[in-house]
């Protein structure tokens, strides 16, 4: 039997490091793969960081986020029960 070395991508949590995104598929053919199916099952990509659902705070003030809301520009931001009924873009 030969064995060969072979290529592949998990996605990483920014955070904490952990690879668990999928439970059920761990490799995949290409980095947009891995990264859609993180996002898939609750990681959220800020910038350039991608953040498992138990490392992501809220934009606003840094507590535990609980959920995704519309932050400046209309981007998509974590935002803690604090700040989850309405994003005000201020300077807090």
């Amino acid at each position: 039997m030969g064995i060969r070395s072979v290529t592949y991508y998990e996605s990483v949590c920014d955070g904490c490091g952990t690879t668990e995104a999928d439970p059920e598929y761990s490799a995949w053919a290409d980095a947009g793969a891995a990264r859609d199916a993180a996002i898939q099952y609750g990681w959220h990509e800020t910038g350039e960081l991608l953040r498992c659902p138990k490392c992501l705070t809220c934009h606003k003030c840094g507590a535990k986020a609980t959920r995704i809301g519309i932050g400046p520009g209309d981007d998509d931001v974590p935002l803690c029960a604090d700040h989850e009924t309405v994003y005000e873009d201020d300077d807090e």
